[in-house]
């Protein structure tokens, strides 16, 4: 039976081995494609007999076999199969080659003219060339003149080359030009000879578009393939692996403790559930990407630098909500962290003081309320009003230091709002916690990280209480 493989321009060939396989960018398919260009579910390959054949499902940017886009047809040994803007050439081994083609598009109607069995179909005349003019007329001889007494006769003036001899005896000469010379090509002939040109050219320019077109394309899905899989790296957990594909440079800067705090604080890296790069810029060996993370709680911008290292595409830089990892040096030389974004000048140190802490015993429960006030966070200018945007962590400790991972959540507080005011703005957060009657006794710990979004300055605040 035959057997149908996937050979890329780069990378592994994929084998297909199934009836019928699904292509597409959703990961539930069976061959993934992670490129914007593709569509979720964009075709599905199917076996029929000892034949392969593509059916494209209503994809946004089309299936193509050698350049042209088709809805249903077979596959061929040696065809260019492309997925949007993927390709790949189909290698086909162990079966007879498919010369099947099948179009999802209605047959044109057309009227089937034939012959009469009384007349002898013949063929058509082939067009008569276009003669010559004709050659203008001579001049008419004149009669013979009178003898003279002289019978001396001038000399005959001197002729052209293939003109006409005057008749014997006469001294007229022939006007206008001779007969013309021998037969040129017809009119039909050289505006035949310019329209075959005129497609050539138009042939060979379309080509060439195609090809530098599909060159451009791949330059630019390469960075993008690169990104999305430090993204499903980081989504699955892998941070190691997501840490080796940032650059040789980014990583002697930036250690994988640090890159691993960022994470933390990024949640939308873990809940993206998708990515859109609107924004694809390469030069030489550089590239940068501005796009989206789409998230439950909706879209996260994210910008992306990228260089290529050893004919692979490395990050040097990530972005993500305004936030990214960077390092200076402390007063002793030591890297110090700290979380840059842009726009927004500090208002001053960012504080965060208790304003209340309240326990109350619930029948067996014991429900604990802090309330704390924040200040000294900047302000986004946006028009004539100004944008705050602060995230709360929480973390809260047992009595024997655990970590408690169900009174425990990154951005448990989030505020992002406008104001008028330009100074002097303050933000009040709120934590309520329920503690089981089987939590032990002893002091609890709850540690909160206020985070300011628009300067990257943030503050470690911790309230201890007892239990009971």
């Amino acid at each position: 039976m035959a057997t149908l493989r996937l050979v890329p321009t780069s990378g592994s060939p994929v084998e297909i081995n199934k009836d019928e396989t699904m292509v597409g960018r959703d990961p539930t398919c069976d061959v993934v494609i992670s490129d914007g260009s593709v569509s979720r579910k964009h075709a599905r390959i199917e076996r029929r007999g000892d034949v392969w054949a593509v059916v494209d499902q209503a994809s946004a940017n089309g299936t193509f076999i050698d350049s042209q886009r088709v809805a249903d047809a077979g596959l061929r040994d040696g065809q260019e199969l492309r997925f949007g803007a993927i390709v790949y050439r189909v290698a086909i081994e162990g079966g007879a080659p498919s010369d099947m083609t099948i179009s999802t598009e209605p047959p044109t109607s057309a009227t089937v003219i034939q012959a009469s069995p009384l007349a002898t179909p013949r063929p058509a005349p082939p067009p008569l060339p276009t003669p010559p003019p004709p050659p203008p007329a001579a001049a008419a001889v004149p009669p013979p003149l009178p003898p003279r007494t002289a019978t001396v006769t001038p000399p005959p003036p001197p002729t052209r080359p293939n003109a006409p001899r005057p008749p014997m005896g006469s001294s007229a000469t022939p006007a206008g030009p001779g007969p013309a010379g021998k037969k040129g090509k017809g009119a039909g002939f050289w505006i035949g000879i310019g329209c075959c040109s005129c497609l050539l050219l138009a042939a060979l320019a379309g080509g060439g578009f195609w090809f530098f077109g599909s060159m451009i394309r791949q330059s630019l899905g390469e960075p993008v393939a690169a990104v999305r899989t430090q993204l499903a790296d980081i989504k699955s957990g892998n941070l190691p692996g997501a840490y080796s594909r940032f650059s040789q440079d980014y990583r002697s800067r930036i250690s994988e403790t640090d890159f691993e705090t960022f994470v933390s604080r990024t949640p939308a890296l873990k809940e993206s559930t998708d990515s859109t790069f609107m924004g694809r810029e390469v030069v030489n060996n550089r590239a940068r990407l501005r796009g989206v993370l789409t998230t439950p709680q909706g879209g996260v911008e994210i910008s992306c630098e990228l260089v290529k290292e050893d004919a692979a595409w490395k990050v040097s830089a990530m972005k993500v909500g305004g936030l990214e990892a960077a390092q200076d040096a402390g007063e002793k030389g030591t890297p110090t962290r700290r979380f840059a974004s842009a726009g927004g000048a500090p208002a001053g140190p960012l504080d965060v003081q208790t304003t209340g802490l309240e326990k109350n015993q619930v029948g067996q429960q014991t429900n604990v309320s802090l309330k704390v006030l924040v200040s000294g966070f900047s302000l986004r200018p946006e028009g004539r009003q100004y944008r705050i945007d602060l995230a709360g962590d929480l973390d809260t400790f047992a009595p024997g230091g655990q970590r408690i991972p169900g009174l425990s959540k990154l951005n448990h507080h989030r505020l992002n709002q406008t104001t008028t005011s330009s100074s002097g703005v303050t933000a009040n957060f709120s934590t309520e916690l329920m503690l089981n009657p089987s939590s032990p006794d002893g002091t609890y710990t709850v540690r909160l990280t206020v985070r300011d979004l628009v300067s990257g300055a943030r503050k470690v605040h911790e309230v201890s209480f007892e239990k009971p």
